[in-house]
């Protein structure tokens, strides 16, 4: 922060600055700076945050894979909605769950002992995946994954980012829908 500017704030406060410029430490140091100012020496609160701190998360495909992979619904659906309000792909949208979703696969039905194998950043998340992979199903995934894949290819009436949304969440284990019985045949 600039000479002399000090900021106290609140953990609420904090978990919310850091929610709202994910990615981007740009934004973040500006908006500790515009904090402090504002502040004048006062404790930081969340509303304070909320009142002034834009929403400047900045988001790429892997994290969404990373998020999904983790299990962590919330941020793998606020990552899906900032990578759609950047205009991202979403053929690259539907790759990274569909990565995240092979990945997992492949951890619970490789060779016994083996290491599941996972982009270094994705480590720790897969094994998350991999504890939780019982209570998925692997079958409902892939074709939560097929229907937006068509969608995306306009082949299927309905709106891509919300079919990916629910396979994100499906992914996660917080099953939003289940998958239309038609589709499971």
């Amino acid at each position: 922060m600039g000479a002399g500017l000090r900021l106290e704030a609140t953990d609420e406060a904090l978990e919310l600055l850091a929610e709202r410029t994910e990615g981007n430490l740009l934004a973040a140091h500006q908006e500790l700076e515009k904090l402090a100012l504002l502040a004048g020496g006062a404790r930081v609160n969340a509303d304070t945050v909320l009142a002034s701190v834009a929403d400047s998360a900045r988001f790429d495909v892997f994290q969404l894979g990373e998020a999904v992979l983790a299990g962590e619904t919330e941020r793998a659906l606020r990552v899906l909605a900032g990578l759609r309000a950047e205009g991202t792909e979403p053929t690259l949208v539907l790759w990274a769950l569909t990565k995240a979703l092979r990945d997992l696969w492949n951890a619970i039905t490789g060779p016994p002992g083996g290491k599941p194998r996972a982009w270094q950043r994705q480590a720790v998340a897969l094994e998350k995946g991999v504890r939780r992979a019982p209570r998925l199903s692997f079958a409902a995934l892939s074709v939560r994954a097929g229907r937006a894949d068509r969608m995306v290819k306009g082949r299927l009436l309905g709106d891509a980012w919300d079919e990916m949304a629910l396979l994100a969440a499906d992914i996660c284990g917080r099953s939003a829908l289940p998958a239309p019985q038609s589709m499971l045949k």
